[in-house]
């Protein structure tokens, strides 16, 4: 993030909360119209912070790729199966969940630098390279691990990870880990230059090779530890037909929001009220009963339909802004 004035600052922190405060007045709004009273109660809150720490780990994860112009179709097939193949070794050999999380990272890391080797060796546009990989991976969930997917929501000695404050530590950490990531070290930099002009950026020196290894390296990491809670919080079924996809696309909304917002402030912010708001409304709308399917899926594309919209004029809604500003000022001078 650039330097900025206090002015400046305090106005893209301003707009980057407003978001989610719109969106909770939005859902208070119409629930209590609907005669729903524990929206916005402690519960809710509970439940809110208990799922952010799933989105904004995931997320992380997503962004990583996103960050390179690399829209990986095989990121929720990668995080399901490692946190299958996780759970399923820590059982065979009576682990805690320690091992639990550590086996997550090391099976996500392995099957992302798979991807990694397959994308940059055999040059296939990265949407059709992990659309292939998503079916495989997919399919070994079906054959690894017994085959029957994996369920520890019962077995309160191993899925601390889902639970508070366990969950939010996990979150925090991939937190600070994508920010330093991205701010404070080589790759971070190289990652901005390939992503706004991947052929320039190869002709000036920079390794593409070495730059794709490392951010599913780093991916990786993160989509371990979003599996850790994955696994923890949910009865985690085999995939097949790249319903993966699902998995993935229920969290890339909020990752394009904190993209966004990320200009504003930081990006790790921007990812996290991003993941923020997409949590107010879901929970708003499952109390309504549109936890999933039609009516859920409206109101989520009207949201983001809408969002696009406004954000693709953003520029002309700031210079429109600052020009009357500066009509307000000239008429406060004469």
């Amino acid at each position: 993030m650039k330097f900025m004035n206090s002015k400046t600052m305090v106005r893209n922190i301003l707009i980057t909360i407003c978001l989610p405060i719109l969106m909770f007045v939005v859902m208070y709004t119409i629930t209590k119209s609907n005669g729903i009273d524990y929206y916005g109660q402690s519960a809710m809150w509970k439940a809110i912070f208990r799922n952010l720490g799933m989105a904004v780990t995931m997320g992380c994860g997503l962004a990583m790729q996103l960050r390179h112009g690399r829209f990986d179709f095989s990121g929720g097939a990668t995080m399901v199966l490692a946190g299958i193949l996780g759970v399923y070794y820590t059982q065979q050999f009576n682990g805690g969940p320690m091992m639990l999380l550590t086996l997550c990272v090391v099976f996500s890391v392995i099957i992302s630098m798979i991807t990694a080797t397959v994308y940059v060796t055999s040059k296939l546009p990265i949407i059709i390279c992990t659309i292939m990989l998503a079916l495989v991976y997919e399919a070994l969930t079906l054959v690894l691990a017994g085959g029957n997917g994996v369920n520890i929501m019962a077995n309160v000695g191993l899925n601390i990870f889902g639970r508070e404050p366990y969950t939010i530590y996990i979150m925090v950490f991939a937190m600070i880990l994508y920010q330093i990531i991205l701010s404070l070290t080589p790759f971070g930099y190289r990652a901005k230059l390939l992503r706004h002009g991947q052929h320039v950026s190869v002709n000036i020196g920079i390794n593409e090779r070495k730059n794709v290894i490392t951010a599913y390296v780093f991916s990786g990491i993160l989509f371990g530890l979003a599996a850790t809670i994955f696994v923890s919080q949910n009865k985690v079924e085999t995939l097949s037909n790249l319903s993966s996809t699902g998995i993935l696309f229920s969290y890339i909304a909020s990752v394009y929001i904190g993209m966004f917002l990320g200009k504003l402030t930081l990006e790790i912010v921007g990812l996290t009220i991003g993941a923020l708001t997409i949590q107010l409304m879901n929970y708003g709308l499952g109390a309504m009963g549109y936890d999933s399917g039609g009516w859920n899926n409206i109101f989520f594309g009207i949201f983001m339909m809408t969002f696009w919209i406004i954000t693709s004029k953003a520029g002309q809604i700031e210079i429109f802004l600052s020009s009357l500003s500066k009509k307000k000022e000239m008429g406060q001078k004469t």
